[in-house]
């Protein structure tokens, strides 16, 4: 999509197909319709991060900025400067240019670092170790209670399922086992664990903060935050598409129902980003679409009945569809009074029996 939304191009892979194995063919296929001697950005998101595809852009004369993956290279600064900006919810952030270390090379990056999702991430990862140790819970109930699960591998099993669920956050926790018994009748007698001081500082310490790497020959901080944003615009159209537009799930089972259900939704879509960007041409403060949808639902059609005549209008648009209708050149009353004669119901031809004896 172009910077305002609006749809560019679309295509429907396989649903087992890995997004990072699609950049090649979907950047390679419209740098064949733009001229060689524009300057193309390639902004995407640490999912599309491989060092094939960093290649692939280098090679092919594409700049590029892209999350780089936590953990996999470290920080250093350029200077002490550290540029303080506010985001589109204006919370403030803070830019601080620097460098990375990849295969023996130096490649430019921004850190940026936001107290808004450094709250966020701490919550989710505090309420991450709650429940995982509410799971550890769960294995020592089962420890201590008569004909649970106490066998070696059966309990070993159950905290991998916890690690494999909660992840990284096995890492923040050092689990002691007691065994007794041997071979097959080796059984846990207890279990006991601790929060890992060094590693729950060092797991806090990057909350909030994320590197983007971009190959932009670019001093000011700023510009390139503000290129990487127009990421954002694509995440909002997911989140609408996902959302708004119930693209998924899907239920459908045939090839051809499934690419129906998502054209139809794109469509759908080309009327939700086109409304959107005709009000904010207009100045409009909110184009987010369920607010637009929450205005729109204050307005109904009723219909009422009297005898043999049936009436159906719209009701008045409040204050704010009102200045929607307005900036979108659209009536106010899209229906207007509908008149019908309501026919009498036939009689039933089933005779009625009710009165009836049988003899």
């Amino acid at each position: 999509m172009n910077t305002e939304g609006l749809l560019v191009r679309t295509a429907i892979y396989e649903g087992n197909r890995q997004d990072r194995t699609t950049l090649e063919e979907v950047i390679g296929s419209i740098s064949k319709e733009t001229s060689p001697d524009a300057k193309k950005i390639v902004v995407m998101d640490a999912g599309f991060y491989t060092k094939d595809n960093i290649k692939w852009l280098t090679d092919h004369h594409f700049d590029y900025i892209t999350v780089l993956p936590s953990g996999d290279a470290k920080f250093s600064a350029a200077s002490n400067k550290v540029v303080h900006h506010q985001d589109c919810k204006k919370q403030e952030i803070r830019l601080q240019m620097g460098s990375v270390t990849i295969d023996g090379m130096d490649r430019k990056v921004l850190l940026v670092d936001s107290d808004a999702k450094t709250t966020k991430e701490r919550s989710m990862y505090d309420r991450a170790c709650q429940c995982y140790e509410e799971g550890l819970e769960a294995v020592r109930a089962g420890i201590l209670k008569k004909g649970g699960t106490k066998k070696r591998d059966a309990v070993n099993k159950r905290i991998g399922k916890l690690d494999e669920k909660y992840g990284a956050i096995r890492k923040s926790f050092a689990i002691d086992l007691t065994y007794e018994g041997e071979g097959k009748d080796e059984k846990v007698i207890s279990i006991s664990w601790k929060k890992n001081g060094e590693q729950v500082d060092t797991a806090k310490k990057f909350h909030g903060k994320y590197v983007l790497i971009t190959s932009l020959d670019e001093k000011e901080e700023i510009n390139v935050w503000r290129f990487y944003n127009v990421i954002r615009t694509v995440e909002e159209t997911f989140h609408t598409l996902k959302s708004d537009l119930d693209i998924r799930p899907v239920y459908h089972k045939s090839d051809e129902g499934i690419k129906a259900h998502l054209n139809l939704a794109v469509l759908a879509y080309w009327l939700v980003s086109v409304t959107k960007y005709r009000l904010k041409v207009k100045k409009y403060d909110n184009v987010r679409w369920d607010e637009i949808i929450r205005i729109a639902s204050t307005q109904v059609l009723v219909t009422a009945e009297l005898k043999a005549e049936r009436v159906r209008q719209c009701t008045e648009a409040e204050e704010k569809l009102s200045d929607i209708y307005r900036m979108l050149g659209i009536n106010p009353h899209p229906l207007g009074k509908i008149k019908s004669v309501v026919h009498p119901k036939p009689p039933s031809k089933k005779a009625n029996t009710e009165n009836q004896s049988v003899t």
